[in-house]
Formats: structure tokens, C-alpha cells, sequence
């Protein structure tokens, strides 16, 4: 069923998902290790909403439309907060 849902994917989608997803992961490892860095934080809600970007820009050129508004808005909402987040670093 995973190797599906893979060859499905174009490859270049494919492996920005999997780096932004990295980069999310160690960055949460990273604030649960030292909560009190905001860069950190930031820096993982930025690489989560590029998944999310990601994700949205492959439904545009698949023309898979299914989640996509539901999609967008995460991604902006997510790109939201962690520039908010980025503010309150260097402010």
C-alpha cells in the first residue's frame, strides 16, 4: 500500500516533502531539548509550512484538487505563525 501511495508521487515533490519533513522533526527534537529558543521554534513552524506549500503546489500540478483549499489554509496559517513567531524573536 506504501510503495503505492510513493510511485504515485513525482519525484521532485517527493523529495522536498521528505527534507522539510526532516528539517520539522529535528527542529521539534531540538525546542523539546531547549524550549526556551524561540529561533528554533520558528524555524520548524517555517519548514512545516513548507510541507504544506509543497503539498499544495504538487495538488496544482497533478490537478488533484481533493483537501486543497483545506491544504492552503494550513499552510498559510502555519506560515503565519512562524513569522509571527520570527518577530518575537528579533523583537
Amino acid at each position: 500500500m506504501f510503495m503505492k501511495v510513493w510511485k504515485e508521487r513525482k519525484q521532485p515533490f517527493l523529495a522536498f516533502d521528505i527534507l522539510f519533513s526532516v528539517i520539522t522533526v529535528v527542529m521539534a527534537i531540538m525546542v523539546m531539548i531547549n524550549p526556551a529558543s524561540s529561533l528554533n521554534m520558528a524555524c520548524m513552524l517555517f519548514s512545516l509550512g513548507l510541507v504544506f506549500v509543497t503539498k499544495a503546489i504538487e495538488m496544482i500540478v497533478t490537478k488533484k484538487r481533493e483537501y486543497f483549499v483545506l491544504t492552503v489554509i494550513s499552510s498559510v496559517f502555519i506560515m503565519v505563525s512562524a513569522s509571527l513567531s520570527l518577530w518575537n524573536v528579533f523583537h
